[in-house]
């Protein structure tokens, strides 16, 4: 229906605490804001609300397509996204190339299938990124950039991407505080430290999940972290850290906000719910 009026539910706003109020929606956009049990044109059908909480369209920041039918996932993604209140996503795009070509190539893929809003991101990977990192600004409105701390050697091959090293990320912060827009800093993690314990680990027949949590130990989250937030402090350049799943972390961020406070962190709902003595087995994996 394009025309209702939705009754009894608690509106969530972002700016004050929910309050009870009737939604009028017409030609399939929000009317009014209503108090309960307020009179409606006539006609106007119902739906009821009662005992539920009434979000505005959600934005989901941090999707990736391409790891199943990539064509297909902007459709069947997007209509899952919409059935769980998500109104806006946006995409990763995970390449070695320049974006100009995938930019256009992955347009034609979503125009036509996305059921929802949605926008793209670039990661960065090699040197021509950073080289035409203004243009990807400029042409095509990109709003962040991802980086992967963790992908060192060739422990991102599996996405067809290059490793790379400090070097590279010193460049790609200074281009971006050129550009004024922030880095997402997406798995900072010590690979180094990670290999060398999850060989032990291995070694010892370890396969549970208190053994998965063990070979990743909170230091090697929080150090690279503290890495980054340095030199995006000598760079001038703003730092997103995505899904940190550690307290060490986020204490040395806020320790580090103290003095430079263009660095901004969020978590997911697993960590805040699930710890290693979870018996979900090989399903509460998560890096």
């Amino acid at each position: 229906m394009s025309d209702f009026v939705l009754r009894g539910g608690e509106v969530v706003f972002p700016d004050r605490k929910p309050a009870k109020h009737d939604i009028l929606v017409e030609g399939g956009k929000i009317k009014a804001l209503l108090e309960p049990g307020a009179a409606v044109p006539p006609g106007t059908p119902e739906q009821s609300a009662a005992e539920l909480h009434v979000f505005p369209g959600l934005i989901d920041a941090h999707v990736h397509f391409g790891f199943g039918e990539k064509i297909t996932e902007y459709t069947t993604e997007t209509v899952y996204a919409a059935q769980g209140g998500i109104a806006t996503i946006l995409g990763y795009f995970l390449n070695n190339e320049a974006y100009a070509g995938v930019y256009q190539r992955e347009q034609e893929y979503a125009r036509t299938r996305c059921h929802v809003d949605y926008g793209f991101h670039f990661s960065t990977a090699n040197e021509l990124h950073i080289k035409e990192l203004g243009a990807y600004v400029n042409e095509y409105g990109v709003t962040s950039f991802k980086y992967f701390m963790n992908f060192k050697g060739e422990e991102g091959r599996y996405l067809g991407l290059d490793g790379t090293d400090d070097g590279f990320f010193w460049d790609l912060l200074g281009e971006s505080a050129k550009v004024g827009k922030p880095i997402i800093v997406c798995h900072t993690e010590n690979i180094e430290i990670v290999n060398r314990i999850r060989q032990k680990v291995q070694a010892a027949g370890g396969s549970t999940q208190k053994d998965w949590a063990a070979c990743k130990p909170p230091v090697t989250e929080a150090e690279p972290a503290i890495r980054a937030m340095y030199l995006a402090e000598r760079a001038g350049a703003r730092v997103y850290f995505p899904h940190v799943s550690t307290k060490l972390t986020l204490d040395e961020v806020r320790r580090w906000r103290k003095r430079y406070d263009q660095v901004w962190i969020e978590t997911c709902p697993h960590y805040l719910t699930h710890t290693e003595d979870s018996e979900l087995a090989g399903r509460g994996k998560a890096n």
